[in-house]
């Protein structure tokens, strides 16, 4: 029988294959030898890391989709305050330009004047955050949305080669499924535990 990570994992090295050979990949290594090891967290923290390494970006963020919300589980740098991380519902996501779906990529060379969270006015620009760029990968297991991945440049970032996108896409959702399969059950703790 096949695991379901082996399935996405082979994704992911079949992706790898079709990068360019001066594209540095020991990232994605360790994660394909560690995916068994790691939390669904740290992997959904590792996906964040890796695409902003490979993709040169300043920030990553990693959205899963449930029902019409779109949530951030995990963004490189991690700024928990951001408003980048705030919840937002699907119809104006991303960015408050919901109407425009995509299937593979969003590239949005200057994107100093879109909400950081879509559908809150007074939300700041991504420009008042400082970034100049910004790219939309949508993140579905066959027709299934599961979230999305955004990464920021702080200059302006007019090219994008999909095939990174191929492989940035394979990872988000193996996070992704990871951390909606997690059948661990989560332990709250009490105050009589700290």
């Amino acid at each position: 029988m096949v695991m379901t990570s082996d399935l996405f994992v082979a994704a992911i090295e079949d992706a790898r294959s079709g990068m360019p050979p001066e594209q540095p990949s020991g990232g994605v290594d360790a994660l394909v030898r560690c995916v068994d090891d790691w939390t669904p967290v740290r992997l959904a923290q590792e996906c964040a890391t890796l695409a902003c390494e490979l993709a040169g970006a300043d920030q990553a963020v990693l959205y899963s989709r449930v029902a019409s919300v779109m949530t951030c589980v995990a963004m490189n740098p991690p700024h928990l305050e951001s408003p980048l991380a705030v919840e937002q519902f699907t119809e104006l996501f991303p960015w408050g330009i919901g109407a425009l779906r995509t299937s593979r990529f969003m590239l949005i060379d200057d994107a100093r004047t879109l909400e950081s969270a879509c559908g809150n006015s007074d939300s700041p620009r991504l420009g008042d955050l400082g970034f100049i760029s910004a790219l939309h990968l949508p993140l579905t297991a066959g027709n299934r949305p599961m979230g999305a991945l955004h990464l920021y440049w702080e200059t302006s970032h007019t090219d994008w080669d999909d095939r990174l996108g191929a492989l940035l896409r394979s990872v988000g959702v193996l996070a992704l499924d990871r951390l909606s399969t997690a059948s661990a059950p989560q332990h709250e703790i009490t105050v009589d535990e700290l």
